[in-house]
């Protein structure tokens, strides 16, 4: 099977392949696919984690989203500095930190209510 079948036989990547708007994101799910599949011999399965499993996952992706953020500002001031076009992008990247954040908070407050929810 290729990896293009792969993603259209499996529920979540095709949907997550349909949301996707440019060709170059597409390729990017492409090789994550790829990768997943060498590493752990299958796609992802929506049965291998509970909700909470999920949410957890969800909230680690998150925070490496996060640390790549700010290694990419870093990077970003210590080879260029903080002019220009520079300052510009390191402002996106700092406005998409406090996004990841906000996006955090909002799982951790679902995971607790689900856990609640739950007993």
């Amino acid at each position: 099977m290729t990896i293009d079948e792969h993603i259209i036989a499996n529920d979540v990547l095709r949907e997550v392949s349909e949301l996707l708007p440019t060709p170059f994101l597409k390729e990017h799910l492409v090789n994550q696919t790829t990768k997943g599949l060498a590493k752990y011999g299958t796609t992802v399965n929506v049965d291998d984690y509970d909700v909470f499993g999920w949410i957890d996952h969800n909230i680690q992706e998150l925070i490496d989203s996060t640390v790549y953020y700010k290694a990419t500002i870093k990077k970003i001031e210590k080879q260029y500095g903080f002019e220009g076009v520079h300052a510009r992008i390191i402002r996106i990247l700092e406005r998409e930190i406090r996004e990841n954040i906000k996006k955090l908070e909002s799982l951790e407050l679902f995971r607790n209510h689900y856990m609640e929810e739950s007993k």
